[in-house]
């Protein structure tokens, strides 16, 4: 099954498929990025300075770290304060799960 949830709308188009293919090779390249600089901060670091540190553009690095929250690769550790003073979440790497979800 192909996993591109605009599928339907292009019907299969070769042109918009290997968009999609190009998409998810950027994704996984910026999730790569931001685990091995989490690897270096322990402590967790906000997304503001996660942007900063990897020249990431705010919706790019917000979306990826959304979404590698959700999938459990990151977790909320903290609390920061962006260079505009608002409050914003710290992440961490998340520690790998078992089966039962202890670590």
């Amino acid at each position: 099954m192909i996993d591109d949830i605009t599928f339907n709308y292009h019907g299969g188009n070769p042109r918009s498929i290997e968009a999609h293919d190009r998409t998810k090779h950027r994704k996984a390249a910026d999730y790569t990025r931001i685990l091995n600089l989490l690897k270096d901060f322990p402590g967790g670091l906000i997304c503001d300075r996660i942007e900063v540190a990897l020249n990431m553009s705010h919706q790019t690095c917000s979306a990826r770290c959304s979404e590698m929250k959700k999938n459990g690769w990151l977790e909320v550790c903290g609390q920061g304060v962006t260079r505009t003073g608002s409050n914003a979440d710290r992440l961490r790497i998340a520690p790998p799960q078992t089966k039962d979800g202890e670590p």
